[in-house]
């Protein structure tokens, strides 16, 4: 019984199909593309590798401060063409004030210093060809013979090509008090890295895709199939841009209320400390917000002189006799700042005086031992000043109560 010679199908060719034949179809399907210039690709990855290392970092624990951008070692970078120094420190100003932070141009007017760093910024590559590369065999073996002509070079036959190119980048950031050199905050080490993937099939491309670009292309035009992790791909370059193009600007509340904790204090006359009043507390919707306390003129502020502010400490000073003033009630009027609101309000504090104060252990030292119902000596020289805070708010036709200055 003869053998069937039946071929199967298989798409436009067939199972038995003589190899002459499968070449030259392969040959006639085949396409040719080349990238002349790879210019922009690597501007791009690497100008995208920074955003993505820069926009990873979250500057929000200094929303609301002062900042200085300390760029001292952030050194001036000339292998890749435009990602350079420049770029690096503008694209960390923007993150620091999308965070809301108040970025000064010098030093002495900022609270804090935030001293950047870059690492690591290059570029790497690499190609693969599944076929026979381009090679001079021929011509050279042809050389060696007397007389034989010269043949032309073996151009590259290859099935398919691949070749990829990547940027990486590595920047670390920290925050330091400019005054005490306190260490207050660091974000770690910041690593990214952004590729560009060209493919050639039986010549046919480039088909492109990688983080540079949205979605898969070929040769410029956008294709409008893309696998799973091309769609992923896709996602995470939206989230890239949406990070710097959203408006992360938040707008700054200015503090609403001023409050001095209730407390009694009590006065040694021979005691040369400031006596602590009260704490201060501010009521302002932006908790991450410095503020700064300090004694200003005004109505309500007659007595301002009494007192100082010793960060949130309202305290008197120490060299006040309390006994030499007529008055019974002491008036102060306070301001609070944040990076660029105001807020005033003032207080009364009333004086209560009693008749015996305790001595200090060192008076008592010095004074001896006190017999059980003994009189105290001169009782009027060490009597006792009780400043105490008035609970009563003032009366509410006094403006001046909560008055709120608007932003300088």
């Amino acid at each position: 019984m003869a053998a069937s010679s039946s071929e199967t199908p298989f798409g436009c060719f067939r199972v038995g199909m003589p190899l002459s034949t499968l070449i030259l179809y392969l040959f006639l399907l085949a396409g040719c593309g080349t990238t002349i210039s790879r210019n922009a690709t690597d501007q791009l990855t690497a100008s995208d590798s920074v955003d993505r290392a820069i926009a990873s970092i979250d500057f929000t624990p200094l929303a609301g401060r002062k900042v200085f951008l300390d760029t001292t070692y952030i050194v001036p970078v000339k292998t890749i063409d435009y990602v350079n120094k420049e770029y690096i420190v503008s694209t960390i100003r923007q993150q620091i004030i999308g965070a809301g932070c108040y970025l000064q141009e010098t030093k002495d007017e900022a609270d804090l210093v935030v001293e950047a760093r870059v690492g690591t910024m290059g570029a790497d590559g690499h190609e693969i060809i599944y076929g026979i590369p381009p090679n001079n065999f021929s011509t050279v073996a042809s050389s060696m013979i007397p007389g034989a002509p010269s043949l032309p070079a073996i151009p590259e036959m290859a099935f398919m090509k691949k070749n990829s190119h990547s940027a990486s980048s590595k920047i670390g950031v920290f925050a330091y008090d400019r005054t005490t050199r306190e260490a207050v905050w660091q974000s770690g080490l910041s690593k990214s890295e952004s590729t560009a993937k060209n493919m050639w099939v039986f010549g046919a491309g480039p088909f492109q895709r990688g983080e540079i670009y949205d979605g898969t292309k070929f040769a410029g035009s956008k294709l409008q199939i893309a696998t799973e992790e091309e769609q992923g791909v896709v996602k995470i370059s939206d989230e890239i841009e949406q990070m710097h193009s959203r408006k992360t600007f938040k707008q700054n509340k200015p503090p609403e209320g001023l409050l001095l904790s209730q407390g009694t204090v009590r006065l040694v006359a021979l005691n040369s400390d400031p006596v602590a009043v009260g704490e201060l507390t501010v009521i302002d919707q932006d908790s991450n917000d410095h503020h700064e306390f300090q004694l200003v003129e005004g109505e309500g502020g007659e007595d301002n002189s009494l007192f100082q502010i010793r960060e949130r400490t309202l305290e008197l000073k120490p060299e006040i006799d309390l006994q030499q003033l007529e008055k019974e009630m002491l008036h102060v009027r306070i301001s609070v700042r944040d990076a660029v609101s105001e807020y005033q309000q003032w207080f009364e504090i009333p004086i209560e005086k009693e008749g015996i104060q305790l001595l200090s252990s060192e008076q008592e030292q010095k004074n001896g031992p006190k017999q059980q119902n003994d009189e105290p000596a001169n009782t009027e020289e060490i009597s006792s000043r009780r400043v105490t805070l008035n609970k009563t708010p003032p009366p509410s036709d006094q403006a001046t109560q909560n008055n709120t200055v608007p932003p300088s």
